[in-house]
């Protein structure tokens, strides 16, 4: 059985509530199915700025480029999804890289540098 890798990103409000009942009907399709579900968890909120003064986490930028390169895979554009890949894994490789990462170029600088590399 195939494991199928989904991000999840609950925010505020509506999202953080609802987040935990798609999951539900999802794994439920799956036992029905036999499709079997990877949940990579993703924090993003008010609530992480208030704990942790940002945000999103150090990888966050990163996690979400990442995120759409395993839809590019499910949607079978296998090609892409690595191409993406392998722009992320140069660019975390040699730069640049935002503060949270331990440099100093901002968020638009990274994107730029993963699309470029592309």
């Amino acid at each position: 059985m195939a494991t199928h890798r989904i991000a999840v990103i609950p925010g505020d409000g509506i999202g953080k509530e609802v987040m935990p009942e798609g999951i539900r009907v999802l794994e439920a399709v799956g036992r029905e199915f036999e499709l079997s579900f990877r949940w990579d968890r993703f924090s993003w909120s008010c609530e992480h700025y208030l704990v942790e003064g940002r945000m999103m986490p150090e990888d966050g930028l990163v996690g979400q480029i990442w995120a759409g390169a395993l839809m590019l895979d499910h949607l079978g554009h296998p090609e892409a999804s690595e191409a993406v890949l392998a722009a992320i894994e140069e660019v975390l490789a040699f730069g640049p890289r935002t503060p949270d990462m331990g440099g100093a170029a901002r968020t638009e600088d990274v994107g730029k540098a993963i699309a470029d590399a592309i």
